[in-house]
């Protein structure tokens, strides 16, 4: 059981524009305000609002404590694993009407803990809009080119409107360096020098959708991630007094895929009353290798370790709220929510000294958890001049299992 209150004082921005339409719980920046920084995307807009900090959200467990301080036409995305900010990077500045900076109960939004949260506010019709942008960089010293390319469209079509996004990179990096080792008397005992080199591939596809049936606004957000990478380390010790020079080679390879799919319908069941249900369901997985190749000045193998993993974790969520604002002075939510989450964990180890790979157990290194989730909240913002008060009641539920 959790009880919980707070006191927010709501504060002015640092800046403000002289144009805009200013209250106390609202300080709006209209577009022409960022014309002098040139923007190109809503993100690029966002982050040049005074003293506000992005807050993308965490990985915290659920949804509601995880939506971070970024909403789109009042609304926070649902979606957990694909960031806000990535998606505003998607949108044009074009597209962009104002931003408005939240520090109170208005147009009914939920700061969900927030001090402050910013909504874009994007124009009702706008044309087709298509977006790209190409990086390359090279470092001159040991490091080959990296490459990003996206590309993004926002359109309507048939009453839907949708913003799809595609995104690339290319990354590589090397260092290489030397380290000697001294003694008290600064004498040399040991030098060292080391190669490392990493290569890697990202990707993103996304598509969000919003589209209306009836009275009812109905939301989608998908996404599909991947990154295989490999990181590769050459080490050399040379002893200076008497004794075998070992030369270490490191391989460490990852494999990690992500796929989201989030969908929710929000509709007024009166005019004091929103109701908002949200579905939500996230996978990843992450395959890794890590090995260790010792061998002598001969260039005899005298050690091999090896390391394979797999972890795959989910959650599906399913969430109900609701908001009422017919209490004057008062904002009224209640939300419930349920969960499942998985995690399945393989591990494996093997080491040859020479006489042959022996398998190592590892405690604990095949397990499979599970937990079952039922959490509910009561929560009231009462308003009282310059102050606010945020208090609270809920309670919740968890059954976790453990195998393996």
């Amino acid at each position: 059981m959790l009880v919980a209150t707070s006191i927010v004082v709501p504060l002015s921005a640092q800046e403000k524009p002289a144009d805009n339409d200013i209250s106390q719980e609202i300080v709006s920046y209209q577009a022409q305000f960022f014309e002098r920084y040139q923007p190109n995307s809503a993100l690029d807009m966002l982050r040049q609002i005074p003293g506000f900090q992005i807050d993308d959200g965490g990985n915290k467990r659920g949804f509601g404590a995880a939506a971070g301080n970024i909403l789109i036409n009042d609304r926070y995305p649902s979606a957990k694993q694909e960031k806000p900010s990535n998606i505003l990077e998607r949108i044009p500045a074009s597209q962009v009407r104002q931003i408005d900076l939240i520090r109170g109960q208005v147009r009914g939004i939920d700061l969900r803990g927030q001090s402050v949260v910013a909504s874009i506010l994007l124009h009702d019709d706008i044309p087709a809009t298509a977006r790209w942008d190409l990086s390359i960089r090279k470092n001159f010293e040991h490091t080959p080119v990296t490459v990003r390319s996206s590309i993004s469209l926002a359109d309507k079509w048939h009453g839907l409107e949708y913003n799809a996004g595609l995104l690339l990179r290319r990354f590589r990096s090397g260092e290489l360096g030397g380290e000697n080792v001294v003694d008290s008397g600064g004498v040399l005992t040991e030098a060292r020098l080391e190669d490392s080199f990493l290569r890697g591939d990202e990707g993103n596809v996304s598509l969000n959708v919003l589209t209306w049936a009836g009275s009812t606004l109905l939301n989608f957000n998908s996404q599909f991630a991947f990154e295989k990478r490999s990181e590769s380390l050459e080490a050399i010790t040379a002893p200076q007094a008497p004794g075998d020079q070992d030369e270490d080679f490191f391989v460490d390879d990852s494999d990690k895929s992500e796929v989201e799919i989030g969908a929710d319908a929000e509709r007024s069941l009166s005019p004091d009353l929103l109701a908002k249900t949200i579905l939500l369901y996230t996978r990843s997985e992450d395959d890794a290798r890590t090995a260790q190749d010792r061998f002598d000045s001969g260039g005899a193998a005298i050690l091999f370790r090896q390391a394979d993993s797999n972890v795959v974790q989910s959650e599906a969520i399913a969430r109900l709220e609701f908001d009422w604002a017919g209490w004057q002075s008062h904002a009224l939510k209640f939300d419930v929510e349920t969960a499942r989450n998985v995690i399945d964990s393989e591990l494996t180890q093997a080491v040859d000294t020479g006489s042959g790979p022996v398998v190592v157990p590892v405690p604990g290194g095949n397990t499979r958890v599970e937990e079952s989730r039922f959490d509910v909240l009561l929560n009231d913002t009462w308003f009282r001049g310059a102050f606010e008060l945020d208090y609270g009641l809920g309670a919740e539920w968890s059954t976790i299992r453990q195998s393996g």
